[in-house]
Formats: C-alpha cells, sequence, structure tokens
C-alpha cells in the first residue's frame, strides 16, 4: 500500500509497486515526481498543488539490465547509475552525457526518464538515446506500450495540441524503460572505427 500526506492544497502519494503508481495516475490531474531535481525548482516558491505522485520507491524500473536481445534502461535509473555501469563501447556517448547533467549531485537523483519527460530542448541524454535507436516502454494502467525515441518526443512536443487518446494522455503514462538491440555493441564499434578514418 502507499503512504499518504496531506497538505493545504495538495495530497502527495507514495506508491510501493508499479500497479500502484498506474491505478493513481490513470485519473486527471497526478504530478509524478521521481528525481525531482526539475519538480521542485519549477515550483519557486509555491507549494506543489493536486495530487503528487513519488515514483522513488518502484525499484522495478530502475536500473540496468542485458537480456537475450536487448540492453534495458529502467526510467527511475540515475545518471549516476549510467556513469557506473559497465554498457558497451557504443554507450560512450550516453555516459558522456551523463556527466554533463548539472553536477554530481543532480546526476545522484535526476533520472533517464525525468530528462526525457521534460521535453526540454537542452535535454543532455536526448541525441545519444536518439542515436541509438532507444524504444521507450511507456506504462498506464491501460496497458503496455512501446514506441521509438523519435515518436515518443514528437508526441510530447504536441500532447496539448493533438485530439488522440494517447497523445492527450501521454502525461498519465509512466516512461518505465528504454530498451536497445544488443546490436549496437556491433555498429557503435563500426561507427567508431568509421569516424577515426
Amino acid at each position: 500500500m502507499w503512504r499518504v500526506f496531506r497538505g493545504p492544497n495538495s495530497l502527495y502519494l507514495k506508491p510501493k509497486t508499479l500497479d500502484e503508481a498506474l491505478s493513481l495516475l490513470a485519473s486527471p490531474g497526478g504530478q509524478i515526481l521521481a528525481g525531482g531535481t526539475d519538480f521542485y525548482p519549477a515550483l519557486g516558491e509555491r507549494l506543489p498543488q493536486g495530487r503528487v505522485v513519488d515514483i522513488t520507491a518502484l525499484g522495478e524500473i530502475r536500473g540496468i539490465s542485458t537480456e537475450k536481445e536487448w540492453i534495458r534502461i529502467g526510467g527511475l535509473t540515475t545518471w549516476s547509475d549510467v556513469i557506473r555501469a559497465p554498457l558497451p563501447r557504443c554507450f560512450d556517448a550516453l555516459k558522456a552525457a551523463a556527466r554533463e547533467v548539472g553536477s554530481v549531485q543532480i546526476q545522484n537523483r535526476g533520472t533517464v526518464a525525468g530528462n526525457l519527460c521534460n521535453a526540454s530542448p537542452a535535454a543532455d541524454g536526448v541525441p545519444p538515446l536518439l542515436a541509438l535507436d532507444a524504444e521507450v516502454e511507456l506504462a498506464s494502467a491501460a496497458g503496455t506500450r512501446r514506441m521509438p525515441l523519435d515518436q515518443f518526443l514528437a508526441r510530447l512536443a504536441v500532447r496539448d495540441h493533438v485530439g488522440d487518446g494517447f497523445s492527450r494522455g501521454i502525461g498519465r503514462r509512466c516512461g518505465v524503460r528504454m530498451r536497445f538491440w544488443r546490436r549496437c555493441w556491433f555498429l557503435g564499434a563500426w561507427r567508431m572505427r568509421l569516424r577515426r578514418s
């Protein structure tokens, strides 16, 4: 079960599982809190309003794993986790970008999904993730969906102007994982040789 704290005009919820988080985010008006590195500065001197769903306890979407055909990076994986992970050489640009994300304190708290979901044109992780042909796995109470990162970013950019239910509901979806073909191990080495010559 989740923890609940009430403020004058807000409700803080901290689910323990992904299913709990998705049920809390199924209704409109919830704000997702992950690393908090953009969430709190955006408030300025104001207090949070409405429902805040803190997903930091969801261990099932944190970390990096290697599967038969995929490498997965959980949405709650921090930039420090990316820097320290033993990833193939084709991820070197992602690691370099991770080192550019704010200070070490920000790298320790900021998440990969947060960097993407804010849709900032200054998002350090976006260029290397696009070069790796990242695929985003989104979850909602209705189910799980995968899409290429470039399509995800395009939908974020137009989410308030598009009439389809998916784009309007993308704010209630949680970017749970990113996956990369393991073939990038070979493509990355080939691309690096090509650039050196």
